[in-house]
């Protein structure tokens, strides 16, 4: 095997004794360890027997341009293909997989650069292919993409791009991966040196190593906000790499991760991400300065090895660990640390003898500052309101940054938050917020009349009384009417008989002057009783005739009408544009005792007003 990468536990232990070798080529071998029995032959292929009594293909050692794997050989049948078992294959266009295979290892075609279709029995219960494309079963993943392919269409079902899966292409030039795609295996495109550009959607939530090491005409590449990790050298020697967007779900940059990215210019390094790995950036060359937002606490050895053209750093107070030769290979004499007093990233500058200048820290009252909440029910508990602080694009972070303290946080009236700064912020900055009292539950009328309506309500917790409102019909306003003490009953007096009307209440305490009222007010409709009812009732014969006066606001009217000495009422509902009525069929010369009553509905509540009885003998 040939091909180019760097490997993880080397790179590692040169870096830790001093880089005197890196960048270095080695190799991964993905070769399985040689069988123990017997290597057989069977026309060009050469094969093991397994335990089980099955076959193994362990090499293919012909120049045609097609291949068919046999199901059976001597009987046995053929059940897996040995990492490259079809190795070197350079006149091979197509490779057919008879259903018995089960287990084909990574590589198993390696460097078959013509291969353009792999085909696989139907009843292969393992795999599929679909236009020349390897597949697991349910075509949820890529296993193979033939390296003499240049066109893509990934279908909807995949969900996961297997290791190596495209790896040394030589090509392909561009790649679409769709939405339905989560996971990009590792060296999943190692070494397609020809690829242009990539776009990653939001659906990755992982990337694996190497995944596109040495993608030497790797362009630009959009990173989706899905990957909060971007893994040990993924972008790793892709020479041509100019722009890369890191999204903010990104919290580690691991180990090479862009080593060798020499046509980067910058990189933004997101607010969200912590820590940067061993040679995260080594090699690239292009890179003239960098800020290191305030979140990272850690930047790993020789994170920026022979960044020759690096001027200018700026690491935060947050950075509380710097690896060894972090600089290493950097021009020292135009190299420049801007860091903060006291901090690591100064005694780290001064034990190494790199030039760094100190950074003025900035005051808390300049940036924006606002607290999550600034109005609270009063509970009896004490408040504590959380700020989000922003620094441009950052957020600062409570503890690291900032501290805050409180004080009358707990009784109602106003409270205040001191943000005082910390690392790399001074000074303070205050702000208020209120505690108010609650809203008033249970408002209701309990009572009314012709001319009053009672109000009550529950008693609210830390309030001093209450404030009654009553809606103005003709200015549309609500108006205050009254202040209460702490009491849970207000009657509104002086009301016009048969009328609807509206009240709101709000709880409140007076705290320095300033009255402190609930958020919200609960609101009712009521009504004030109709007049009592002015009527005549004549005897007729075998009945009684009833005539009355209008009464406003009335809905109907009820005549109410019983022999005297008995304890039921009968009665009789007319409409509120009738003034009259006769009630016939009653006995000759019984007594009655008769009455007239106004009712109003409202809202479905009957307002029922007051009612004289008269007595009337029937002819």
């Amino acid at each position: 095997m040939y091909k180019k990468v760097v490997s993880l536990s080397a790179a590692l232990a040169l870096a830790l004794g001093g880089l005197s070798a890196l960048p270095f080529e080695g190799v991964i071998d993905t070769a399985v360890t040689a069988r123990a029995e017997e290597t057989l032959t069977y026309g060009d292929f050469e094969y093991t027997v397994l335990d089980d009594g099955t076959v193994e293909i362990s090499y293919y050692g012909s120049s045609d341009k097609t291949v068919t794997i046999p199901s059976t050989i001597d009987g046995k049948k053929v059940t897996s293909i040995q990492s490259e078992a079809i190795f070197d294959c350079k006149n091979l266009t197509s490779i057919t997989i008879p259903d018995s295979v089960t287990s084909i290892y990574d590589n198993a075609f390696f460097h078959c650069t013509e291969l353009l279709s792999i085909n696989v029995d139907a009843n292969n219960k393992k795999y599929s292919s679909n236009n020349g494309v390897l597949y697991n079963k349910d075509m949820t993943e890529i296993v193979v993409f033939p390296k003499g392919k240049t066109s893509v269409t990934i279908p909807g079902s995949v969900k996961r791009i297997g290791k190596l899966a495209f790896s040394n292409n030589k090509e392909l030039t561009k790649i679409k991966i769709p939405d339905s795609v989560t996971s990009i295996g590792e060296q999943a495109f190692f070494c397609c040196e020809n690829l242009k550009s990539v776009t990653i959607p939001d659906s990755v939530t992982n990337i694996g190593e190497l995944a596109f090491d040495g993608c030497f005409n790797l362009r630009n590449v959009t990173i989706s906000s899905g990957i909060t990790s971007i893994g040990n050298f993924v972008f790793g020697d892709c020479h041509m790499l100019s722009e890369v967007t890191i999204p903010n779900s990104v919290t580690t940059i691991g180990n090479f991760a862009f080593d060798g990215c020499s046509s980067l210019t910058s990189i933004t390094i997101p607010d969200s991400v912590t820590s940067i790995g061993v040679g995260a950036f080594a090699f690239c060359t292009d890179i003239t300065n960098i800020t290191i937002p305030n979140s990272v606490t850690s930047i790993g050895e020789w994170a920026f090895g022979e960044c020759t053209s690096l001027t200018s750093i700026t690491i935060p107070n947050s950075v509380t660990s710097i690896g060894k030769i972090v600089f290493q290979g950097c021009d020292s004499d135009n190299l420049v640390v801007n860091c903060y007093s006291g901090s690591v990233a100064e005694k780290y500058a001064k034990e190494n003898g790199i030039k760094y200048k100190l950074l003025a820290a900035k005051g808390i009252s300049s940036l924006s500052v606002k607290a999550d909440k600034t109005v609270f029910g009063y509970t009896g508990k004490a408040k504590a309101p959380t700020v989000t602080i922003k620094d441009g694009s950052y957020t600062l972070k409570q503890g690291t940054d900032y501290t805050l303290s409180y004080k009358n946080n707990k009784n109602i009236g106003t409270g205040t938050i001191t943000v005082t700064g910390k690392g790399d912020y001074t000074g303070t900055k205050t702000l208020s917020f209120t505690i108010i009292p609650s809203n008033v539950g249970g408002f209701r009328a309990a009572s009314t009349s012709a001319s009053a309506v009672k109000l009550s309500w529950n008693k609210v917790s830390g309030a001093q009384g209450y404030i009654v409102y009553q809606y103005n019909t003709s200015t549309k306003k609500w108006v205050r009417i009254a202040k209460t003490g702490n009491v849970n009953t207000y009657t509104v007096k002086s009301l016009k008989a048969g009328t609807t009307y509206k009240y709101a209440i709000k709880a409140y305490k007076t705290v320095g002057g300033k009255d402190y009222t609930s958020a919200k007010y609960p609101t009712i409709t009521t009504s004030t009783k109709p007049a009592k009812v002015s009527f005549k009732a004549a005897a007729a014969s075998k009945a009684v005739k009833f005539s009355w006066s209008k009464v406003a606001g009335a809905t109907n009217y009820i005549v109410y009408y019983r022999v005297k000495g008995t304890s039921s009422w009968k009665s009789v509902k007319v409409a509120n544009n009738v003034t009259s009525k006769t009630i016939s069929g009653l006995v000759k010369g019984k007594t009655y005792e008769v009455t007239v009553k106004a009712v109003r509905t409202v809202n479905k509540v009957n307002y029922n007003g007051a009612y004289d009885v008269k007595t009337v003998k029937v002819k």
